[in-house]
């Protein structure tokens, strides 16, 4: 490498070496003095020069022992000083004359050997506490981005399927209960008096459907209009709700109707004294908007399997059992015969 391979660069030189005025008189290269070697490894170690010159034995002894990750050795070409001196005592010149001869007999071949055992040099390359640091650094983003990628890919996954969960969930709400008042809608109640149907089957056992009219709400319909209706209809099904048991069923059949399922009153007098409780709740007054409202209810009461063995015969028997007791006056019971 000669000189011009540093031309435009900063480098550093131990003040007073001779090739300190031989790199400053080409003028097209910025010399830094130093005080010693320690001083110019360290500035080119901390990027404060961009080379450092000096006695290759030196250089590398230094470099050994200290390593400079990721740094290039080259030897200048051209420069004084290349030429190899032996110095001896003064009291032994006569070694001069003998070790000359010895020099001068060398062959090329011999000198080049020579050389490579004063001068080689193998430099062990590593990696800076900084530049671990800075790798350290940047595959603990890389890992910490996926992993922050990851969570919010997995956030958002787990919010979809929530989302899409509770949508589902909403759709088969609306499918099987009735908007207004909540209740279980006709859909449903099919469903449930299905179900009923097969367990008496199973465990020969009877239970109850009631068949529910509001006597006198198409009047306030009329008379203070469907908001008040609306919200009469919502606390007559809240009134139910409450009067139940979990394991009984309560639907909107439509309008002021309702369908009551009792799976557990193998009893007729259980089922009606239910409906008679119904009754006297449904027949308290209401109030709604700040208007006292007044509706009484008229229960139509039938069995299974004394009045029918298939849903659409044990609804037809409540069914005219409730008419019969509107027949009758209203808000009241009957109990369905069992000729159909």
């Amino acid at each position: 490498m000669r000189t011009s391979g540093l031309h435009g660069q900063r480098v550093a030189v131990v003040k007073g070496y001779s090739i300190e005025s031989q790199l400053v008189d080409t003028g097209r290269i910025e010399v830094v003095s130093v005080s010693d070697i320690d001083e110019g490894i360290d500035r080119l170690r901390n990027r404060m020069v961009d080379s450092y010159v000096d006695s290759l034995p030196i250089l590398v002894d230094e470099l050994q022992e200290y390593p400079l990750p990721g740094s290039k050795l080259s030897v200048l070409d051209a420069t004084q000083g290349q030429t190899l001196y032996i110095a001896v005592r003064d009291d032994w010149q006569p070694l001069v004359t003998l070790l000359n001869r010895g020099i001068d007999s060398l062959t090329q071949e011999h000198s080049e050997d020579l050389k490579r055992k004063w001068y080689g040099y193998q430099l062990e390359q590593g990696w800076t506490d900084e530049e671990l640091f800075e790798l350290v650094m940047k595959v603990g983003s890389v890992v910490l981005l996926i992993i922050v990628g990851f969570g919010i890919w997995n956030s958002r996954l787990r919010k979809e399927i929530k989302a899409r969960k509770a949508a589902e969930r909403r759709i088969r709400h609306i499918a099987t209960h009735d908007e207004l008042t909540g209740l279980p809608n006709r859909n449903l109640m099919q469903d449930r008096l299905e179900q009923s149907l097969h367990q008496s089957e199973r465990t020969q056992k009877p239970f109850a459907v009631l068949f529910l009219d509001l006597d006198g709400f198409k009047q306030i319909n009329d008379d203070f209009g469907h908001n008040y209706g609306d919200e009469l209809l919502i606390q007559a099904a809240q009134r139910m709700k409450n009067l139940l048991r979990r394991s009984d069923t309560v639907c909107r059949h439509g309008g002021d109707e309702f369908v009551v399922i009792l799976p557990t009153a193998v009893a007729v007098g259980s089922a009606l004294a239910v409906a008679r409780k119904l009754v006297v709740q449904l027949a308290k007054p209401y109030k709604v908007k700040k208007q006292q409202l007044e509706v009484s209810v008229s229960i139509g009461v039938a069995m299974y399997p004394a009045h029918g063995t298939d849903v659409e015969k044990l609804l037809r028997s409540a069914d005219k059992a409730m008419y019969a007791a509107k027949a009758a006056g209203k808000n009241d019971v009957r109990l369905a015969s069992t000729d159909g």
